[in-house]
């Protein structure tokens, strides 16, 4: 769960601006295209390796889902991202992660 919550970061670094010129989120910058990649591939293959098939192709799903769920919530009501919606979308997509591998672990 830390390797997709983690990568869903990344990505809604890259995909908004940071909706302020002086927050933590704006020094950090903008990750390039081969690190969003790189994040992104590291964290599916990983899941792939370390789950069956079917949980983790639903524990994809669901974080890319939560993360772009949290990205439109941030660039509607913010302009963009911040350190605190970073930091949210994170634990967003880990909740969600973990609820996925718990209705599987149910059956």
């Amino acid at each position: 769960s830390g390797m997709l919550s983690r990568a869903a970061i990344v990505g809604v670094m890259f995909a908004l601006p940071p909706a302020q010129d002086n927050g933590l989120s704006a020094e950090a910058g903008r990750p390039s295209q081969i690190v969003l990649i790189v994040a992104v591939l590291s964290a599916i293959g990983g899941t792939f390796l370390l789950l069956p098939p079917l949980s983790a192709a639903l524990c994809c799903a669901g974080a890319a889902l939560a993360a772009t769920v949290m990205g439109a919530l941030s660039q509607r009501h913010l302009g963009g991202q911040t350190g605190d919606i970073l930091g949210a979308t994170q634990q967003v997509c880990e909740l969600v992660i973990l609820l996925t591998l718990l209705t599987q672990a149910a059956r």
